[in-house]
């Protein structure tokens, strides 16, 4: 059971969850790197091995997130992104296992290898993808596209923010502080003075 269902139960039945991750990630103590920086305990908690085919930080957002975009019975979800989106992708493969359809609305970004690995990931999960200049353009592009896609399916596409960052989507970063917790207190790494995070949509 998720720490955060231990920890609070009540919400269990009221917090629509679908599990896609392989958690507890486990923790690395990285020796060289702290000897080279003077710290002699640095640890990296490794989110990036969160899930198979594809992790990282996303997967603990996208748990509760489709979820509940199953439960209102949404047929399609549409998310955001650069044209790279780490997240866009994420959200295209997990959604197919989930048994809806991905649409990614992607903007600009200069190219680069894992630019294009993750558009070809994206058209081998069968996702919609639709290209615009700038992020002005995303609002009535939205708007059109969930009015269109509602005609073709009779519901509106289930909308996910950018990076996953919603209240829905930031209970899975609760659930990973208990997690961490639960590590520290079986003595995988003493209790940190100090925690390092990725900050994008601040999500996380």
């Amino acid at each position: 059971m998720l720490p955060i269902f231990l920890q609070y139960p009540s919400i269990q039945n009221t917090i629509p969850y679908h599990s896609i991750g392989d958690f507890p990630t486990p923790v690395s103590k990285l020796t060289q790197f702290g000897a080279q920086n003077g710290i002699e305990h640095f640890y990296m908690k490794r989110d990036d091995l969160s899930a198979v085919p594809f992790g990282g930080n996303k997967i603990r957002k996208l748990e509760f997130i489709l979820a509940h975009a199953k439960q209102t019975g949404a047929k399609e979800v549409m998310t955001y992104g650069c044209a790279g989106s780490n997240h866009a992708l994420a959200t295209a493969i997990y959604a197919r296992k989930c048994g809806l359809s991905p649409i990614s609305m992607l903007t600009r970004q200069p190219n680069a290898f894992y630019v294009r690995r993750n558009l070809l990931f994206s058209l081998k999960q069968n996702t919609e993808l639709h290209h615009y200049p700038t992020h002005p353009f995303l609002p009535p592009a939205t708007l059109w596209q969930r009015l269109l896609h509602a005609g073709k399916t009779g519901k509106l596409p289930y909308v996910i923010p950018t990076g996953g960052s919603s209240l829905r989507g930031i209970v899975g970063f609760v659930n990973a502080g208990l997690e961490l917790r639960a590590q520290i207190e079986e003595g995988i790494l003493p209790e940190p003075d100090l925690l390092y995070i990725a900050l994008g949509t601040a999500g996380t």
